[in-house]
């Protein structure tokens, strides 16, 4: 069964660029379904912090194949 999940957007995380990739920190959204965008200000997303989805409801994300990193 297909999960449908809503994008989400630079305005939905607290976000850290660094050597033109990007590092997200802090998902600020109330959604459950996610996915994640796989660029940031036209910068790769490439890592997920361990502390991105604390505190939040998230139950499902699509993660972009950019990602090489989750802590």
């Amino acid at each position: 069964k297909l999960v449908e999940a809503k994008p989400t957007t630079a305005d939905d995380f607290i976000y850290f660029i660094e050597n033109d990739t990007v590092k997200l920190i802090f998902y600020k959204g109330t959604e459950t379904r996610i996915q994640i965008p796989s660029e940031i200000e036209g910068k790769p997303v490439t890592e997920i912090e361990s502390t991105c989805f604390t505190d939040s409801q998230l139950k499902y994300a699509v993660i972009p194949e950019t990602d090489k990193k989750i802590y």
